[in-house]
């Protein structure tokens, strides 16, 4: 949420980072729309937020600046995990071909902290500070299964004022849920409010990092014969992160 007390120029940039880091494509014409603006405000805005690493250019748009990386660290608890990601991506036999993202789970929101992209296509392609919803009011997203109960709860209360308000009846709902099945292994993939297939893997980072897993994005149509394979690989690829 936005503080309105902000002053006007910090109230325009928190809103334009509010937007771009909830859509897969953001351009300046739907920055416009969004927030009632001109599109000669936006570009300037747009213009001066890219100047300082706040934003940056896509080939189908914009999106969260590379400020955002360094910001990220002090969520992993490690300033080299994202790199070691990155290079351990473009050399994976198995895994390179896919988009793999890290993950953290802020409150109730998984905030994407790091992306690799493969060759296949997608529903909705991943990029670093893009945020979804884990909670869509029945269930909770793929990504809370590769989590403990203890981890995901803690992660809520922490950021309980950032979320939206909720009824009794839906947080006991919601917590009844991650009782039974944030359980710490998800096996096989399923369906996301992104619209692809997620598989996710906890990565074991140290005490007082945010809950944070490998996650691999698949389209809906995969074949799911190679889903055994691809788990090995990504525990494998997750637990190699931290040693």
């Amino acid at each position: 949420m936005i503080e309105n007390g902000a002053s006007p120029a910090v109230h325009r940039a928190l809103s334009v980072l509010e937007v771009t880091s909830r859509h897969e494509h953001t351009t300046p014409g739907v920055l416009a729309e969004e927030l009632g603006l001109a599109k000669s405000s936006v570009a300037d805005i747009v213009s001066t937020m890219v100047d300082q690493n706040l934003l940056r250019h896509h080939s189908d748009g914009l999106g969260i600046g590379r400020l955002f990386e360094e910001l990220t660290s002090a969520t992993l608890g490690s300033s080299q995990v994202l790199g070691r990601f990155a290079s351990r991506w473009q050399r994976h036999e198995l895994l390179a071909e896919h988009t793999v993202t890290v993950q953290s789970v802020v409150g109730t929101v998984s905030l994407c902290l790091e992306a690799r992209h493969g060759s296949h296509l997608l529903p909705c392609t991943p990029r670093p500070g893009l945020r979804t919803d884990t909670w869509t009011g029945a269930e909770g997203e793929p990504i809370l299964r590769a989590l403990q109960v203890d981890d995901v709860l803690q992660s809520i209360e922490s950021f309980e004022l950032l979320g939206p308000e909720l009824s009794a009846h839906t947080r006991n709902t919601r917590e009844r849920w991650i009782h039974e099945n944030s359980r710490g292994g998800q096996t096989h993939p399923m369906l996301s409010s992104t619209g692809n297939l997620e598989m996710n893997v906890r990565v074991a980072l140290p005490e007082g990092a945010g809950p944070t897993t490998l996650t691999l994005h698949l389209a809906p149509q995969h074949p799911r014969h190679d889903v055994s394979r691809l788990h090995e690989a990504l525990s494998a690829f997750a637990a190699w992160l931290v040693t």
